[in-house]
């Protein structure tokens, strides 16, 4: 299913992404975003902390870009959800 879902979007099998990067991805974006290293080895699922930290390096622009590009979207989502709340009442 993965695969062929890869696949459908396109993805050049050298390009494709696989559980473990989209995991240190999450990892990386939830420290990015402020969350406590410990709430991100409960979320991973790690049992020492060391482990975690592994996942821990300095975010590269890529990952920047995708982390500013959830920002934004939260933010537009947030928005909307406001004016559709003011327009509501």
């Amino acid at each position: 299913m993965w695969i062929a879902t890869l696949d459908a979007l396109g993805y050049p099998p050298d390009k494709r992404p696989t559980f473990h990067k989209l995991r240190h991805a999450h990892a990386l974006w939830l420290v990015a975003g402020g969350a406590d290293l410990v709430v991100v080895k409960e979320r991973l699922g790690h049992k020492n902390i060391a482990t975690t930290q592994r996942y821990l390096h300095a975010l590269d622009p890529v990952e920047e870009t995708a982390l500013d590009a959830l920002t934004t979207f939260e933010a537009r989502r947030d928005d909307l959800a406001q004016r559709r709340r003011r327009r509501g009442a």
